[in-house]
């Protein structure tokens, strides 16, 4: 309760279904190619980039412990 879906990402089964990455009308090629270059450009802005799981924490809360659902950090 802690998270809800990131964004890109929706929950298939109403409201307590997992968080899944949205359909898009680019394809896998053009979809790859976008993701890279937001992660080059990440990278060098910060020094790293950032892979979603697909649910970010709700803003605001101050919860800790439990599942860690934060991104992955590159």
């Amino acid at each position: 309760m802690d998270f809800e879906c990131d964004i890109g990402f929706s929950r298939t089964d109403g409201v307590s279904g997992p968080c899944m990455e949205t359909e898009t009308r680019l394809t896998a090629e053009e979809k790859q190619h976008a993701l890279q270059e937001f992660q080059q450009e990440q990278c060098d802005e910060y020094g790293y980039y950032e892979v979603s799981q697909g649910y970010r924490k709700v803003p605001g809360n101050i919860c800790s412990g439990g599942i860690d659902l934060t991104p992955y950090r590159y």
